[in-house]
């Protein structure tokens, strides 16, 4: 049977649709309604990476439609990227919520420290950095870069480890986080398994994390 997912922001009450996925299947993925795999879909993975960069402070859970939490949101109140309320822009597309983002030149640069975002499961006790964002930033110049500056979502091993990530643990106990988030002292312990990190018999690199996987 096909279920859904969605990121919502519970602060805000506002939501990107992430697409369906087989409950039963082995190995899940999400997809579009085209029948892709979501990763391979550029504006909604940058939609995905836009809601994580602005929201990471915020209440933000990962939600299949028979999530307990999906009650404790009025969803007449809701604003969801690729919903299907268009009048008078109530539901954004993924077109229009990505245009003009991110803007490279008005990140602060130097204006401080940039915080790290990170996404995990806590109940498997996993971890995938995603990269650094300048939280002094306003929207549309914040969002979230590899080492090099480059935008996260522009690399794609690390776009479909997150997008593994999501599917593998819908219906779990999922956060983005940043330092400054009340999460952040609990993820910094030795005993989460980090992708992508470099503790031999411990960490999985992305390669080995992406392994065969369809999505």
């Amino acid at each position: 049977m096909a279920d859904t997912a969605e990121l919502v922001c519970f602060d805000e009450l506002f939501a990107v649709e992430l697409g369906w996925f087989w409950n039963l299947g082995d190995p899940r993925f999400i997809f579009t309604p085209a029948g892709i795999p979501a990763s391979q879909a550029p504006e909604l993975s940058r939609a995905l990476w836009r809601m994580l960069a602005e929201h990471i402070y915020d209440d933000l859970r990962l939600l299949g439609e028979k999530s307990p939490d999906l009650g404790e949101v009025d969803l007449d109140a809701l604003r969801t990227v690729g919903g299907d309320r268009t009048l008078n822009g109530w539901d954004p597309s993924e077109r229009d919520y990505v245009e003009g983002w991110p803007d490279r030149t008005g990140a602060p640069g130097g204006d401080g420290d940039p915080d790290f975002a990170r996404i995990a499961c806590l109940g498997c006790r996993v971890v995938l950095p995603l990269g650094s964002f300048w939280s002094t930033a306003e929207s549309p110049a914040r969002y979230i870069a590899t080492v090099d500056g480059t935008p996260a979502f522009e690399d794609v091993e690390l776009n479909r480890a997150l997008w593994k990530l999501l599917a593998d643990h819908v219906y779990h106990d999922v956060h983005a986080v940043g330092r400054r988030s009340p999460l952040a002292a609990e993820l910094d312990r030795a005993e989460f398994v980090v992708i992508g990190g470099d503790r031999e018999g411990v960490d999985l690199s992305v390669p080995g994390y992406l392994g065969d996987w369809p999505g």
